[in-house]
C-alpha cells in the first residue's frame, strides 16, 4: 500500500487547530502524529505536545539537525507541565477553602464565641489530614508528571553537546522544583553518582578547615585537616602506582605533606580540653539541636562517627605524622614560637587555652588551695603572647563550678568540668554580656534585611511570572484571532462574500465558521454548475456555425499547405545532397592520408591477436586441467560417500539383525517359562486327583460306622465320616440320627423313612468333593498339552 500523500504543514496545523477547537484531541493527535513521522515537520510538535505531551517522534527527527526546534518544543513542554501543577494547586486550594467554609458555618453554634477548645483541637487533628488528602488526590499526580517531565527532558538533552545551555537551564528549573516542593528524594536522584576527583575533594576539605576555624569549632577543624592529609597521602600513592592521572590529584610533594602534617598536629593540639566561652555549647551541650548539628558536620566530612580529641591524636600517631611535622611542632616546649609563621599564628590562642587547662589540671591534683598570684606567675608566656590577669580569672571561672581549685571539683576524666572527649558533662553557661549583645545586633539587622530582600525578590518573581502568563495568554488569544481572521478571509474570496462582523470575533467558533464555509462552498458549486450549463448550451450553436464555414475553405487551405510542404521538401533535399557531397570529399581525403598507416596497424593488430590467442589457449588449458581435477575430486567424493553409506547401511542392518535375534530369544524364554508353568500346573492337578482317589479307597475299606462309634468320635472331638462317602453303587441305608452339636438332643426318627436329609446330602457332597474335579483336571491338562504342542520349534 503506498504511503499517504504529504500535506503541507500549514494545512496540517490548520486542521489540527480546528479539531482541537471542537474538543477532538484524539483526531488531532492522529493527524499530527502522521505528519511528524513524515520527517517534514515544522511547528507541529507544539500542538502535538499540547495534545498528548509525547515528544519522542519530534526529538528523534530534530535533535540532530535543527536544535532550535527541539529547544522550543521542550520549553513549551515544561511550561505546560508547570501550568498543570499550578492549576492543580489552585483547584486544591479552592476545594480546601470550600470545605473549611462549609465546616465552619455548619459547626458554629454561638456566633460570639466561635473559637472553643474543642474546635481548636479538632482543627489541629483533622485539618492537616484533610489538606493532605486533598493534595494527594489533586496535586500529587501532577507533581509526579512534572517530575517525569524534567527527567525526560534531561535524558533527551544529556548527550547532545549543542543543547548544553538548554540542559543547564532545565537542570536549574529542576533544582528549583525540588526546593519549592521539598522533594528531597527527587533531588538526590537528580544528582550525579560520579565520584568527585581528588583535587576537588582537596579543595573542599581546605575550605572546610577555613570555615571551622572562623567559627572557632576547633574539633571539626582538626578533623577536616586530618581528612585533608589522608587525601593527600592517598593521592600520592595512587600517582606513584600509576592508578590515577596527576592532573586529577592535588600537589603531593614532600613539602606539601610536611605542611599538612604540621597543621594536623597543630589543629589537634588546639582542641580545647575543656569547653570555654563560645566553643562550650558546640562541644559540651548534648541537647538534640547540638546533636543534629554535630551529625550534619560529621556527614559533611564523610566520617562514620563524630570525631574526638583522643581519636584524632591516635590516628595522627598511628600514621607517623609526628615525623613529618616541623621541628617547632615536634618540640611542644617551643610551641609559642609558631607566631613566626603567619598561617600558624591563628593557633596561638587555642594553644594557650590548652596549656592553661593542662596547668590547672596538674595544680588541682597537687594542691587543695593555691594563691592566685602563684598561678599567675606559672601562667606567664613570652611576649607578645602574654595573657592578662583578667583572662586567667575568666578561664578559672569557666573551668570551675563553685570553688576555685576545689579538690572535689578538680578537672579529670569524667568530672563535671566537661571536655571535648566527654560530651555528657554538664557545664554552666555564662550569660551573654552586653558586648556580645552589641556584636549580635548588626548580625540581626543583616538577617532581617536579607529576609526582607528575599521577600521582595519573591514578590518581584511572582509579578514577573504573572506578567509572563498574561503575555502567553494574550499571545494565544492573538494567534486564535489571527486563525479566525484567516479563515474569514478565505470565506470572503469571490464576488459573493459573506457578511461577517469583524468586531464580533469572540462569539465565533470553529463550528460556526465551518457551517459558513460549507454554505459558501455549496453556493459557489451551484453557481459554477449553472455557468457551465449556460456555456455548454451557447458553445453547441457556435461550434455548428464554425464547422459550416470551415468546410467551404478546406480545399483552398489544403492546396496552400501542399505547396508549402513541397517547397520545404525541395529545399531540404538540396541541402542534404550538398552536405553529403562535402562529407564524401572529406572522407576520401582522410583515406588517402591514413593509407600509409594501414600496414603498421595490421602488423600491430596481428601481434595483439596472436598474444591474446596464446593467452586464451593457456587459460583454456588451465581451466580444462582445473575442471578435470574438480571432476576427479567430485568422483572420489561420490565414491567415498557411497562407501560410507554402504558401511553405514551394513552397520544398521547388523544392528537390526542383532536386535531381532535378541527379541526372538526373549520371546523364546517367555514361551519356555509359560510351558514350564503349564507342566507344573498339570502335575499339581494329577497329584490332587491321586490324593482324592486314595482318600476314597481308604474310606471304602473302613466301611460305614455305627452310631455308637460316631458318638464316641464326636465325644473325643474327632471328625465323623459321613455315610455318603461309601461307594455310590451301594444302596442307601438309614443312618442313625446324629447327636445334636454341643451336647444337644439327638435327632428324632420321623415318618419320612430312612432317606437322608438335605443337610446330610450336602455334607456328603462336600466330603466326596475330591472325586468330581477329575474332569476339570483333565480339561486343564488338555490345554496345557495343546499349548506345549503349539509352541514353535526355535
Amino acid at each position: 500500500m503506498p504511503p499517504p500523500p504529504h500535506q503541507k504543514p500549514e494545512n496540517v496545523l490548520k486542521r489540527a487547530h480546528e479539531l482541537m477547537g471542537v474538543g477532538q484531541s484524539q483526531a488531532a493527535l492522529v493527524l499530527l502524529h502522521e505528519h511528524v513521522t513524515s520527517k517534514k515537520s515544522r511547528n507541529a510538535p507544539i500542538y502535538f505536545a499540547r495534545a498528548c505531551y509525547a515528544l519522542i517522534g519530534g526529538t528523534n527527527i530534530s535533535q540532530n539537525t535543527n536544535v532550535g526546534t527541539i529547544e522550543l518544543v521542550l520549553k513549551k513542554f515544561i511550561e505546560l507541565a508547570e501550568e498543570k501543577v499550578k492549576n492543580a494547586q489552585a483547584k486544591a486550594d479552592e476545594v480546601q477553602s470550600t470545605l473549611d467554609t462549609t465546616a465552619a458555618t455548619a459547626s458554629v453554634d454561638d456566633l460570639e464565641a466561635t473559637e472553643t477548645p474543642e474546635s481548636i483541637l479538632l482543627s489541629t487533628v483533622s485539618g492537616e489530614q484533610s489538606r493532605d488528602r486533598t493534595d494527594r488526590a489533586i496535586v500529587t499526580p501532577w507533581l509526579k508528571f512534572l517530575w517525569e517531565t524534567y527527567r525526560t527532558v534531561l535524558d533527551i538533552l544529556r548527550n547532545n553537546a549543542r543543547l548544553e545551555i538548554m540542559y543547564q537551564s532545565t537542570a536549574m528549573q529542576a533544582f528549583d522544583f525540588c526546593q519549592k516542593y521539598t522533594r528531597k528524594t527527587e533531588f538526590r536522584r537528580f544528582l550525579s553518582k560520579r565520584p568527585p576527583k581528588n583535587v576537588m575533594m582537596a579543595n573542599y576539605y581546605e575550605k572546610l578547615t577555613r570555615i571551622f576555624l572562623v567559627g572557632e569549632n576547633y574539633l571539626f577543624h582538626a578533623a577536616a585537616w586530618s581528612r585533608y592529609y589522608n587525601l593527600l597521602r592517598q593521592s600520592a600513592q595512587m600517582v606513584a602506582a600509576g592508578q590515577s592521572k596527576k592532573s586529577d590529584n592535588p600537589a603531593t610533594s614532600e613539602a606539601d605533606l610536611s605542611k599538612a602534617a604540621s597543621f594536623v598536629l597543630l589543629s589537634a593540639l588546639a582542641i580545647p580540653v575543656i569547653s570555654t566561652s563560645r566553643s562550650r555549647g558546640a562541644l559540651v551541650d548534648i541537647d538534640e539541636q547540638k546533636k543534629n548539628k554535630n551529625s550534619r558536620l560529621t556527614h559533611l566530612l564523610g566520617m562514620a562517627q563524630a570525631p574526638t580529641r583522643a581519636v584524632l591524636f591516635k590516628d595522627a600517631m598511628s600514621k607517623g605524622l609526628l615525623k613529618r611535622a616541623r621541628p617547632e611542632i615536634q618540640d611542644l616546649s617551643n610551641s609559642v614560637q609558631i607566631g613566626a609563621d603567619a598561617e600558624m599564628e591563628k593557633y596561638v590562642l587555642p594553644l594557650q587555652q590548652v596549656i592553661l587547662t593542662r596547668l590547672f589540671q596538674q595544680l588541682s591534683q597537687v594542691y587543695e588551695t593555691v594563691d592566685l598570684n602563684f598561678v599567675e606567675n606559672l601562667a606567664k608566656f613570652p611576649e607578645p603572647f602574654q595573657v592578662t590577669r583578667g583572662t586567667i580569672e575568666k578561664f578559672i571561672m569557666n573551668a570551675s563550678i563553685t570553688d576555685v581549685f576545689s579538690s572535689a571539683k578538680a578537672v579529670h576524666a569524667g568530672s563535671g568540668a566537661g571536655s571535648a572527649e566527654t560530651e555528657t558533662a554538664s557545664v554552666q553557661r555564662l550569660q551573654n554580656t552586653p558586648s556580645e549583645i552589641r556584636k549580635k545586633k548588626p548580625q540581626r539587622k543583616r538577617i532581617k534585611a536579607a529576609q526582607l530582600q528575599e521577600a521582595e525578590d519573591k514578590r518581584l518573581a511572582a509579578e514577573q511570572k504573572k506578567r509572563e502568563n498574561d503575555r502567553i495568554k494574550a499571545e494565544l488569544e492573538r494567534v486564535r484571532k489571527a486563525e479566525l481572521q484567516k479563515q474569514i478571509d478565505d470565506l470572503k474570496i469571490g464576488n459573493k462574500a459573506l457578511d461577517i462582523d469583524l468586531d464580533d470575533l469572540d462569539n465565533l467558533d470553529g463550528n460556526k465558521l465551518r457551517a459558513l464555509k460549507l454554505a459558501q462552498l455549496e453556493r459557489e458549486k451551484n453557481d459554477t454548475n449553472e455557468k457551465l450549463r449556460i456555456t455548454g448550451k451557447r458553445i453547441d450553436h457556435l461550434e455548428r456555425a464554425f464547422r459550416k464555414e470551415e468546410a467551404k475553405k478546406l480545399p483552398e487551405d489544403y492546396e496552400a499547405q501542399r505547396q508549402r510542404d513541397l517547397a520545404a521538401y525541395e529545399k531540404t533535399k538540396a541541402q542534404t545532397l550538398k552536405d553529403a557531397e562535402a562529407k564524401h570529399k572529406e572522407n576520401v581525403a582522410l583515406k588517402h592520408r591514413l593509407a600509409r598507416l594501414v600496414s603498421f596497424y595490421e602488423s600491430f593488430r596481428d601481434d595483439i591477436a596472436e598474444r591474446r590467442h596464446e593467452e586464451f589457449d593457456k587459460r583454456r588449458r588451465d581451466a580444462e586441467k582445473e575442471l578435470e581435477k574438480q571432476i576427479a575430486q567430485q568422483h572420489e567424493r561420490k565414491l567415498r560417500e557411497e562407501e560410507e553409506r554402504a558401511q553405514r547401511e551394513k552397520l544398521e542392518k547388523d544392528e537390526r539383525e542383532e536386535k531381532r535375534k535378541a527379541e526372538f530369544a526373549e520371546l523364546k524364554a517367555i514361551r519356555e517359562k509359560e510351558r514350564q508353568e503349564a507342566l507344573e500346573m498339570a502335575a499339581l492337578q494329577e497329584r490332587r486327583a491321586d490324593e482324592a482317589a486314595r482318600r476314597r479307597a481308604e474310606e471304602k475299606a473302613r466301611g460305614p460306622l455305627g452310631w455308637r462309634e460316631k458318638e464316641r468320635l464326636r465325644a473325643e472331638g474327632k471328625e465323623v465320616p459321613s455315610d455318603a462317602s461309601s461307594s455310590p453303587s451301594a444302596p442307601p441305608t438309614r443312618a442313625e440320627p446324629p447327636a445334636a452339636s454341643s451336647g444337644g438332643p439327638p435327632r428324632l426318627a420321623l415318618a419320612g423313612g430312612n432317606k437322608p436329609s438335605w443337610r446330610e446330602r450336602e455334607a456328603a457332597k462336600a466330603a466326596s468333593g475330591g472325586g468330581r474335579p477329575e474332569r476339570p483336571a483333565a480339561r486343564e491338562e488338555r490345554p496345557a498339552a495343546q499349548r506345549q504342542q503349539s509352541l514353535p520349534i526355535l
